[in-house]
């Protein structure tokens, strides 16, 4: 297994690879892996599966593979840690893929404050409804805030300007900030 620093080349790659894990999680689309590529210094690497490696944070994501694949994919990891002198830490394991991690060889850590919130499209369309009263109110308050926003396709141009905006958030939030984890999965 041998990891290389992501590009922006490597999009497409990561697409085909988001498309074989089984979950709505936004930890595995290409655009997630590519939007913090930059700030978590991600590498990458393909090995029948993808695997993504976050070097600032020192963490695995859950390799990019089927759920029937997902032990002997984790187990290569394992390896591959062991071989190099890594700490075997992978971050975000979908719940979804729960009951097919063999729990006598992998123990899995829950950090309940990064759980995901998953909504369905049309209700983030039209954002009705007494529950979404908050979301409405962020909006609002954004609007004040930035009279003089605008919104506009990601494209290739205006790409490294999308990724200054995300480190300047990041550098303003430096002290809230902390890498996202979902679940952590730890040899045993």
């Amino acid at each position: 297994m041998e990891f290389r620093k992501y590009t922006l080349d490597d999009l497409e790659t990561v697409r085909f690879y988001s498309a074989k894990v089984e979950t709505l999680s936004y930890y595995y689309t290409a655009c997630n892996i590519d939007l913090y590529s930059k700030a978590k210094d991600i590498y990458i690497a393909e090995e029948e599966s993808l695997f993504v490696y976050f070097n600032k944070d020192k963490v695995f994501l859950m390799p990019f593979t089927e759920k029937s694949n997902i032990n002997k994919t984790l187990s290569r990891l394992y390896s591959y840690t062991q071989k190099n002198g890594l700490d075997f830490k992978v971050i975000d394991i979908p719940e979804e893929y729960y009951p097919y991690i063999d729990q006598e060889k992998f123990s899995l850590r829950r950090d309940r404050d990064s759980d995901e919130y998953i909504y369905l499209r049309e209700k983030l369309i039209t954002l009705q409804g007494k529950h979404l009263q908050s979301k409405r109110n962020h909006i609002s308050q954004f609007v004040k805030a930035y009279p003089e926003f605008s919104i506009s396709k990601l494209t290739k141009e205006n790409y490294s300007e999308c990724i200054q905006m995300d480190e300047v958030w990041l550098k303003n939030c430096k002290e809230q900030y902390r890498s996202a984890c979902l679940q952590e999965l730890v040899f045993t």
